[in-house]
């Protein structure tokens, strides 16, 4: 890179979401599918809200029902 051009650098981000068992229930899922597809949507994974991670406190039935949800919030999102 010439001396001439200035270099930006940019801290490593990376962030996480932990989705507690009021998130899941009737009437919340929905909800916290939408914010977290538009988290990560918005800036296409790169901003410092975008989740990298998603912990759900529960068991793994919660977490397919959550990623399922997240997955069509997400193809809403994308149109």
């Amino acid at each position: 890179m010439p001396v001439h051009v200035p270099l930006v650098l940019y801290h490593h981000r990376s962030s996480v979401a932990v989705i507690g068992p009021a998130a899941l229930g009737a009437g919340q899922l929905e909800e916290a599918s939408r914010a977290l597809a538009e988290a990560a949507s918005t800036f296409d994974q790169r901003g410092c809200v975008s989740p990298h991670r998603v912990w759900v406190l529960g068991g793994p039935e919660d977490a397919v029902r959550l990623g399922e949800a997240v997955a069509a919030a997400m193809n809403r999102e994308q149109n």
